[in-house]
């Protein structure tokens, strides 16, 4: 079907007594929304918002200690055709003077005063109905940072069967610490908060905040921590089997002098060097009446898991 053809189909419907029905009642319900639209915006109504604050003119060797927006909170009364710029037009801002504002050396004081005029300035005719918080602290500084590591609190973290944590990545992996006072030499590094995560099966990567010491400020306050975590597989190894506490000037050879062990090892890590393990004979446990020695996993790489023997016990001769 060609356009003329969708074209004459149209105007056939429309001519219709269907057709000129619902064309008809389509533009009373564009008339009616027109008129709800005129009358909803000549109505007084409320709106919040957030008016964020901008510090101006601060010194280049100042410091703000805040890591969260600086905003105020209004409820306002206008018109909703002169509300509307709020919702779709730009966003009002607060900038304030650093020297306006600086309530001693070590903090500036924005108060609800001094930043009613400027409000005015900005919402025009609009009334204020109320207006949150009363008044904004914002500590800062002139005092040099102290660079520190950060270190993973991850006492909480669990996977699921089957699963182990391979790894464990943080970005950025040190941050400035500041501080109103000099900061003690005995703080060498910052912990995340604990991270809490149960019966993971893969890698997650998160946003976690830093345990600061009170007074102290962080800049980033939060990092990213990647834990990796990938399946255990089973694997198996010929270890050579290790005599010990022999008799004095004596040798002992045991047979076989190899045994295999199984373990459960991470995926990551299968084709390892370092999966160690230490299998020994303890002579001083032998059976003399069978020519046994007991076999034991002295140690083992911290890599492994479920570590078995296949065999408890080996033949031996004393040379």
């Amino acid at each position: 079907m060609n356009y003329k053809e969708l074209e004459d189909s149209f105007f056939r419907w429309v001519s219709s007594t269907t057709g000129h029905n619902i064309f008809t009642y389509l533009i009373f319900v564009i008339i009616s929304a027109l008129f709800w639209c005129l009358t909803t915006l000549n109505e007084e109504v409320q709106k919040d918002i957030s008016v964020p604050v901008v510090i101006e003119n601060v010194p280049d060797n100042v410091t703000l200690m805040r890591n969260e927006p600086i905003k105020f909170n209004l409820t306002i009364k206008d018109k909703g055709s002169s509300l509307i710029k709020y919702a779709l037009g730009k966003k009002a801002t607060l900038k304030i003077n650093f020297f306006d504002v600086k309530l001693n050396e070590n903090t500036l004081k924005i108060s609800q005063q001094q930043a009613l005029s400027s409000f005015r300035d900005l919402l025009g005719q609009a009334q204020i109905i109320s207006f949150k918080p009363d008044t904004i602290l914002v500590p800062f500084t002139t005092l040099l940072p102290k660079r520190v590591p950060i270190n993973i609190n991850n006492e909480s973290i669990m996977t699921g069967p089957g699963y182990v944590i391979s790894d464990i990545r943080i970005k950025p992996d040190s941050v400035d610490l500041f501080s109103s006072k000099p900061i003690s030499s005995e703080l060498t590094s910052i912990h995340t908060n604990p991270i809490v995560l149960n019966n993971i099966s893969d890698t997650v990567t998160i946003a976690v905040n830093l345990a600061t010491p009170k007074g102290i400020f962080a800049k980033p306050d939060k990092v990213n921590v990647t834990i990796c975590v990938v399946p255990l597989i089973k694997g198996n190894k010929n270890i050579a089997v290790t005599p010990v506490n022999m008799p004095e000037n004596r040798k002992i050879v045991t047979f076989p002098s190899t045994v295999n062990v199984t373990y459960l090892v991470p995926m990551d890590y299968y084709k390892s060097d370092d999966i160690a393990i230490n299998v020994v004979a303890d002579f001083s446990k032998h059976n003399s009446a069978t020519s046994k020695i007991p076999l034991t996993i002295e140690s083992h790489s911290n890599l492994l898991q479920n570590v078995t023997i296949t065999t408890d016990s080996v033949e031996y001769i004393i040379e």
